[in-house]
């Protein structure tokens, strides 16, 4: 009898214990809007790495290696009647010669 009794009670416990992580879960699952809503952000980013090498050329030449990078990035927001977009674009360019 003793052992039924600790049984149900521990059912019991188990239960309600239960139900309160799925009441919180609830709350935990409500989606917030976020503050940055109607913005939209981008790029693309472009590295390149150029070598030229002239071993035995009789016409002449000089050996180089180049760097270049490219970085092409966006905001744009769009809410109802207002429209704001902001783009920018970044170069940079490394040469070396012999």
């Amino acid at each position: 009898m003793k052992k039924l009794i600790l049984l149900s009670i521990t059912v019991l416990m188990f239960q309600y214990s239960f139900t309160q992580v799925v009441e919180v879960e609830k709350d935990l699952l409500k989606v917030n809007k976020d503050s940055i809503d109607g913005w939209k952000f981008g790029g693309i980013t472009n590295i390149n790495i150029t070598q030229t090498a002239l071993k035995n050329w009789a016409a002449g030449g000089e050996n180089s290696m180049a760097v270049s990078g490219l970085e092409n990035i966006f905001a744009n927001y769009k809410k109802k009647k207002f429209k704001l977009g902001k783009h920018t674009r970044f170069r940079i360019r490394y040469l070396k010669t012999r």
